[in-house]
């Protein structure tokens, strides 16, 4: 089975928030889209989202993110087969979760961190040349 792009997309967003500040905001609104409004369903789905944030803090790792991830991209291409009109509102979660790189800006040069926190460090080289003492 072919899962929707903004499913897969969306999913990352999720697992990714998990470990987030933007877990309570991100949790809210796919609690919202797959609960249609009934709150019994609501509970359900909240058990799930809390259930994915306990089980990444307790087995973090690439392959407890990728079985949540494939839960979640799974959930919502339903969700976006059952109600397509829902695919605005996955859309702006999405748009709202998008990673942003650690980046440190100096006087006179920036860092951004990558994969592994590994710095790679560029010069601006409109500045002084040798660093304030």
């Amino acid at each position: 089975m072919d899962l929707d792009i903004l499913a897969v997309t969306a999913a990352a967003a999720v697992v990714q928030a998990a470990s987030t500040d933007a877990w309570t905001l991100v949790s809210g609104k796919v609690a919202g889209l797959l609960s249609r409004g009934d709150r019994s369903r609501r509970d359900v789905v909240e058990h799930q989202l809390l259930h994915t944030r306990e089980m990444l803090g307790s087995s973090p790792g690439k392959e407890s993110a990728a079985a949540e991830e494939q839960l979640w991209a799974m959930r919502l291409a339903d969700l976006l087969a059952e109600r397509p009109e829902t695919r605005p509102e996955l859309q702006n979660l999405v748009d709202t979760q998008k990673p942003r790189p650690n980046v440190t800006i100096g006087p006179h040069a920036f860092v951004v961190l990558g994969d592994h926190n590994q710095a790679n460090q560029t010069h601006n080289h409109y500045g002084p040349s040798s660093p304030p003492q």
